[in-house]
């Protein structure tokens, strides 16, 4: 006896299954693209940073060059022209040294500035800043004082002016030194207030430094005020006709 069958039918599970791994397929295939594609983009950005280090060894090496040859032609000039190097390498140190010193001078005054602040005498004078500012300035110079620093924006000015030692031409007892801090604020379109500080110095005949009195000082300091509010008051002067 024989017993005979038909074979199962797997026809659309094998279909499916050719469906799902076609879609693996792709999948991977579109994966690949996009990497494939990242590493292009990657690869254009390596390739331009290797540009631009080229160019940039390039100029590098291009000034280095440069400056050889500049070092070079200074090193093959004669012997006036390496004295007349020396010469200005010297006075550079010494300007580079005044510098500091006079950056170190600022600073103390600086700080002497807003220590002091509540001393000295200050008066709000009726003419616009520009005006006392300048004037204040003419009235130091016609009484013998250098500006040893000074610093200006268009709503302050502060100047400090070298201790003068030689006799004065009209605001202090000959003999006795003296040291001023101005400042000068702006207030109004037509108003300035205008501070003084004075570093006032007495010395006996045998040049000894003696001791000034709360109101020794304030009267100097007054007398720069008058001698200011003077200036400002008087008109000007005629220019002499050559």
């Amino acid at each position: 006896m024989f017993l005979t069958g038909c074979p199962t039918d797997n026809t659309g599970s094998l279909k499916q299954e050719n469906l799902q791994l076609r879609k693996q397929v792709a999948k991977l295939e579109s994966v690949l693209f996009s990497l494939q594609e990242g590493n292009k983009a990657i690869q254009q950005q390596i390739d331009l940073l290797n540009r631009e280090a080229r160019q940039a060894q390039e100029q590098y090496e291009q000034k280095l060059k440069e400056k050889e040859e500049t070092i070079k032609n200074i090193s093959v000039g004669n012997t006036n022209e390496t004295t007349h190097l020396k010469t200005l390498e010297q006075e550079n140190k010494k300007l580079r040294g005044d510098a500091s010193w006079l950056r170190t001078q600022r600073k103390q005054w600086r700080a002497g500035l807003m220590v002091q602040r509540h001393e000295g005498k200050s008066e709000t004078l009726d003419y616009p800043f520009s005006t006392v500012v300048d004037v204040a300035r003419t009235t130091l110079a016609g009484n013998g004082y250098t500006i040893l620093a000074s610093m200006k924006t268009d709503q302050k000015a502060v100047y400090i002016t070298n201790r003068k030692t030689s006799p004065p031409a009209s605001i202090e007892v000959t003999g006795f030194r003296n040291q001023y801090i101005l400042t000068i604020d702006k207030q109004t379109e037509h108003d300035s207030q205008v501070w003084v500080k004075a570093g006032f110095e007495k010395l006996s005949q045998r040049g000894q430094l003696l001791d000034a009195s709360k109101l020794e000082v304030k009267e100097i300091e007054s007398r720069l005020i008058r001698e200011i509010q003077q200036h400002l008051t008087q008109p000007p002067k005629p220019l002499k006709k050559e």
